[in-house]
């Protein structure tokens, strides 16, 4: 990368560097994941108020980045989503998707 000395050394999830004699650590992408501005991952505890916690001003450390979840539905969802301040990535690893967008 351009500007970078030669031993500049990427950071992997959860902000531990990645390259030389350091395993990289994976974790389970059905949950959430805050991809901040700086490269880094951080893991995230979604509590029963998590996504309202987030609207309002709790989380105000998740302003920046991004946030990514991943979730597992062994049926039809039964629920509708509106995203007004932000965009959604809907994909499907097995199986079909049938998005209605208004």
């Amino acid at each position: 990368m351009a500007g970078k000395p030669p031993n500049h050394r990427f950071h992997g999830p959860l902000g531990r560097p990645r390259g030389g004699v350091t395993p990289i650590e994976t974790f389970d992408l059905v949950g959430t994941v805050h991809l901040r501005d700086d490269g880094g991952a951080t893991l995230i505890k979604v509590s029963p108020t998590f996504w309202e916690d987030v609207m309002g001003t709790r989380r105000n450390e998740l302003g920046e980045g991004r946030l990514v979840a991943g979730f597992r539905f062994k049926e039809q969802w039964n629920n509708a989503e509106m995203h007004p301040a932000g965009d959604e990535i809907v994909y499907a690893l097995t199986g079909a998707i049938d998005l209605v967008l208004q």
